[in-house]
């Protein structure tokens, strides 16, 4: 019976999925290569040179082709996902407005609007009134300079062309996207080790942003529909079974 190394057995259970082994795979590859690296420059020995920088680009070569790998793999599975045939009947909203529950839960929402749209609006009223005393600003130049501000934002994220961006904007998008969402910025991701790669599929002439945390996993797939929306596969959060526009424009804030 054949043994194998530890490594090839973490590369096995990587190629399976193990995302604690991928870690361990890919920490093993990068202290090989650093060691021969140290090795390389405390060798003067022109044949030890020779042998040890041979090595280095084995090891170089099959962390390459490992990533390369991996970004295929991921493809491939995107390409799974989108050709599965969604199970399950799908039940309709008059279907769920029959049941009983939803009745009573409507019936009880309207009970309690009716009772607190009067009251917020005298609220609203009153203190509408209050403010146009003591805030003379409220309808000039403090109220025109924010228009003016908010217009200028607008202006420079419109003038991005969504359909032809280049793979720093994407990523860019991405990763500022999901990071809003989380309370972050895209920059602090980005300084953690975030990543995202990028493709055109070939079925539907769309470009795709696979989402990588610091470590290489997956984290969300993101695509450039056809309006030049940024859609999540799933949602922002991944609880969906569909594409979900997660942001109408193009936005590094």
């Amino acid at each position: 019976m054949a043994e194998f190394s530890n490594e090839e057995y973490l590369r096995a259970l990587a190629d399976n999925g193990d995302r604690e082994a991928a870690k361990e795979y890919e920490q093993a590859l990068d202290n090989r290569i650093f060691q021969l690296q140290i090795s390389l420059a405390q060798t003067s020995d022109p044949q030890g040179r020779r042998e040890v920088q041979k090595l280095l680009e084995q090891e170089e070569k099959k962390k390459r082709d490992y990533f390369q790998e991996k970004e295929e793999k991921a493809v491939s599975e995107f390409r799974r996902r989108k050709n599965e045939t969604t199970k399950g009947r799908k039940v309709s909203s008059f279907d769920k407005l029959k049941d009983p529950k939803i009745i009573r839960w409507v019936i009880g929402v309207v009970a309690v609007l009716a009772v607190v749209i009067p009251v917020v609006t005298l609220m609203w009223y009153s203190n509408n009134q209050k403010e146009s005393v003591t805030n003379p600003w409220k309808n000039g130049q403090l109220a025109k300079s924010k228009e003016q501000a908010a217009s200028s934002s607008d202006n420079q994220s419109s003038q991005v062309d969504t359909s032809s961006l280049s793979d720093q904007q994407l990523e860019d998008w991405v990763v500022s996207t999901y990071a809003k969402e989380q309370g972050s910025t895209g920059e602090n991701y980005k300084n953690l080790g975030w990543k995202v790669y990028s493709w055109t599929d070939d079925d539907d002439n769309l470009v795709y942003a696979q989402l990588y945390d610091a470590y290489g996993n997956d984290v969300l797939l993101f695509r450039v529909d056809k309006k030049g929306q940024l859609e999540a596969y799933g949602g922002i959060d991944g609880s969906s079974d569909s594409w979900d526009v997660v942001s109408k424009k193009y936005t590094t804030d």
